[in-house]
């Protein structure tokens, strides 16, 4: 089952998918749903608590975000979402093995197929890895292969 599959049936997908439909972002959908996962595991390892599976922390934060632009009555286009988002505090997570240059990247794979590879060290910084916009745009691109796999190709 794909991990976007998987991580619709968590109690904070329907929360989330209320917001971004409430403010006309819901083509993001599939780009968190396949994107949040991603982070599942590194609390456990950082807490050092087995019983932290699926983490919710990256999706809150998103939720807290897009509540925090209902409250402002702000409508964010894509570009702006995507910045937004790529400054979340969970993106100060980092971990890494002890062979040189071996540091998880979100973007490329999940924590826990990156942690099944050996002994990992994880610890949280004051700076987003990888650069916010390398995120952003990474997000973006991550949207518009979804519109045109859709046959919409426009952002806002």
């Amino acid at each position: 089952m794909r991990q976007a599959d998987v991580f619709a049936r968590r109690p904070g997908a329907a929360l989330l998918d209320g917001h971004l439909e409430r403010l006309g972002l819901e083509r993001w959908r599939p780009v968190l749903h396949a994107w949040l996962p991603n982070f599942d595991g590194w609390r456990s390892v950082y807490l050092q608590d087995e019983s932290i599976v699926q983490d919710d922390v990256p999706t809150e934060q998103v939720c807290a975000l897009l509540a925090r632009y209902a409250r402002e009555g702000r409508r964010a286009g894509d570009e702006r979402f995507s910045e937004d988002l790529a400054h979340l505090d969970f993106l100060t997570w980092r971990a890494r093995h002890e062979q040189p240059g071996s540091r998880w990247n979100c973007l490329e794979e999940p924590f826990p197929a990156f942690a099944r590879r050996g002994e990992v060290t994880v610890w949280q910084y004051d700076t987003e890895y990888p650069p916010p916009g390398m995120v952003k745009f990474w997000l973006l691109g991550q949207l518009y292969a979804v519109l045109q796999d859709q046959g919409e190709s426009r952002t806002t």
